[in-house]
């Protein structure tokens, strides 16, 4: 597959996580894909083949790209503390890029009677990364202790991030600000990294 190929088709997923993100829903046609990626629909057939590949394609994008921001967590140059202050704050900048997607996301993996392996594939490698960098910090040994630390990390980025509509009922704050942000994750990792 020549470069301009594999640019339309990275286009056409880009497309697909814009709109997904600024409806909050897979509600799209090939059509509407097509006119807002400025390909024909033959194109989106040719590289995914129905829509329903297409937002499974689109949602492994997302996960790629997401899995850049966790490698951050392997940077050995940088104090295990500042290293999770930085994927903090770069994670949210990617999960706030994405909102909409994420949350369409989220909810049909709560719905769905099955699980995507992919989905638990990158949720089981990253999460480990989490663990990884709060073991060498604290030199915590039992994996219990680290499955913790590291589900409440994930779990206190998300939240705050999804629910910032609601930032007058859950503190005033908003999590989209990027000060706030920096704080809270501050104090977040602080309270992670504490024996």
């Amino acid at each position: 597959m020549s470069e301009e190929n594999i640019s339309k088709r990275d286009m056409i997923l880009k497309v697909v996580l814009d709109y997904i993100t600024n409806h909050n829903d897979y509600d799209i046609t090939i059509r509407e894909i097509g006119r807002l990626a400025g390909v024909n629909s033959a194109a989106i057939s040719y590289y995914f083949g129905s829509k329903d590949n297409l937002i499974k394609e689109a949602s492994k994008y997302y996960y790629i790209s997401s899995n850049k921001i966790f490698e951050q967590l392997k940077n050995k140059n940088i104090k295990p503390r500042e290293r999770m202050i930085l994927f903090c704050m770069n994670y949210s900048d990617h999960i706030l890029m994405y909102i909409g997607f994420l949350k369409a996301h989220i909810s049909s993996y709560i719905v769905e009677k099955e699980t995507e392996c992919e989905m638990e594939d990158w949720l089981g490698t990253n999460i480990e990364e989490i663990r990884t960098t709060i073991k060498e910090h604290t030199k915590i040994l039992d994996e219990e202790i680290l499955n913790f630390k590291a589900i409440q990390l994930i779990s206190s980025m998300v939240y705050p991030t999804l629910m910032n509509k609601y930032k007058d009922v859950i503190g005033g704050m908003d999590y989209c600000n990027y000060e706030t942000r920096k704080k809270y994750y501050e104090s977040l990792v602080d309270s992670i990294l504490n024996i």
